[in-house]
């Protein structure tokens, strides 16, 4: 039987009803244009953009705008000039960026966030992946592609703020320079934006992915952008730059079949520092493991039962469930704990399997699939946290559910 201990439980502001799987992951017929703050085409945001915004959108020579006002107000959404300034702000981030910098707009680096950046205004409806925060805040961020914004909890997951204008965002997951990335499934891209003041700092992978449907990192910084839609993980350096892509799409040992997380193992082997790539690979019901160049390795798809307890013999003749390993149902999500072993989220069974990632061995299990608090209903991912206890988005509504494991 499995044990689960639930230690709290933060009920959702908002019940929604279900989404289903298909439904959330539904390719996009009309994605949202691509950013064109880049209006010269050289590369670079500058000068030379900002006087072409102004005499292209607003007909006016550069020199004679009030740009402070017209950053003011786009990211508050009130008209300048007596025009919507929508537009621009889902268009134009990156030049926006660039106007507060020029111009000084935010008071000479004024440490507070910005409060028209990091707003409450809307409650949650769909929380879809979890990240931790490291900036020493202690929050957590949920990203919800129903309301297109990110989440903001506080260390004891009370709601406490809001980044909105992003477009069906999937993926999100901090850095060590505690960078916020989040992919848009809207934007076909990657976002990075600081948590300090909500503000985009990057923006990359367009004309890459289609579906960033999870990011994480390895040790040297290095991301790791799970494409579900294109069936393999884009590898892209600090740079943002595309260094290799791992997996296509198949049924063969290195191949995948709509991958939707991706987790990468490190240890000490003897002083030197060993990484390996775990994808839940959905499709094909199991764990690829390739190694840090993108070399395939082995995959787990069934998994050896833990030792019996005292006293339990096991055999053909035994049908004890002690005796036996589940099954994978629907891979959804993957974790890492302090001891290495991997949490592997199945989202149609309602459970967490943990196992060594090393020998597939089952080491045990936690979550009930079931409606209400203390219950599991499509959940979507799973967080084991730094103080150890798992969270994990419920997925039937905006409910977040709390485990402490043995």
């Amino acid at each position: 039987m499995l044990m689960i201990n639930f230690t709290y439980v933060k009920t959702g502001l908002i019940t929604i009803g279900l989404l289903a799987a298909s439904a959330l992951f539904a390719p996009v017929a009309n994605a949202a244009p691509k950013d064109l703050s880049d209006l010269n085409s050289d590369g670079i945001i500058d000068l030379a953009d900002l006087t072409l915004f102004s005499a292209n959108y607003l007909e006016r020579n550069w020199e004679t705008v009030d740009w402070c006002l017209f950053y003011d107000n786009t990211m508050a959404g009130e008209p300048f000039d007596g025009n919507s300034t929508d537009y621009y702000l889902k268009r134009f981030k990156l030049l926006l960026t660039f106007i507060r910098d020029f111009e000084d707009c935010d008071g000479g680096g004024d440490p507070d966030p910005d409060p028209l950046l990091l707003k409450l205004e809307n409650q949650p409806k769909f929380l879809l992946r979890a990240a931790e925060s490291k900036d020493g805040t202690g929050n957590f961020y949920f990203t919800d592609p129903r309301v297109g914004s990110l989440y903001i909890y506080d260390s004891s997951l009370l709601l406490i703020n809001e980044l909105k204008g992003l477009d069906k965002p999937l993926a999100v997951a901090v850095n060590d320079q505690a960078h916020i990335f989040i992919g848009n499934d809207g934007r076909d891209n990657i976002e990075v934006y600081d948590p300090a003041d909500g503000n985009m700092l990057a923006i990359f992978g367009e004309g890459l992915v289609q579906m960033p449907t999870a990011i994480t990192f390895d040790a040297d910084g290095n991301i790791y952008v799970t494409d579900s839609r294109n069936h393999n993980i884009r590898v892209f350096d600090t740079a943002y730059n595309l260094i290799r892509t791992i997996g296509s799409n198949g049924e063969g040992d290195s191949e995948l079949s709509f991958p939707m997380d991706t987790e990468v193992i490190s240890w000490n082997d003897g002083g030197t520092m060993v990484q390996e790539v775990a994808v839940a690979d959905q499709g094909n019901k199991r764990i690829q493991f390739y190694d840090i160049e993108g070399n395939h390795l082995y995959s787990i798809s069934e998994m050896e039962p833990p030792p019996p307890p005292p006293g339990v013999q096991c055999g053909w003749f035994n049908p004890d469930p002690e005796c036996f390993a589940p099954e994978f149902g629907q891979l959804q999500a993957l974790s890492v704990d302090a001891s290495g072993n991997l949490h592997a989220l199945d989202m149609f069974q309602g459970s967490v399997l943990v196992l060594n990632p090393g020998t597939g061995e089952f080491i045990r299990g936690y979550g009930e699939y079931g409606n209400g608090p203390g219950f599991l209903k499509l959940p979507m991912d799973v967080l084991v946290s730094s103080g150890g206890d798992s969270i994990l988005t419920s997925g039937d509504r905006s409910r977040i559910e709390v485990v402490t494991t043995p």
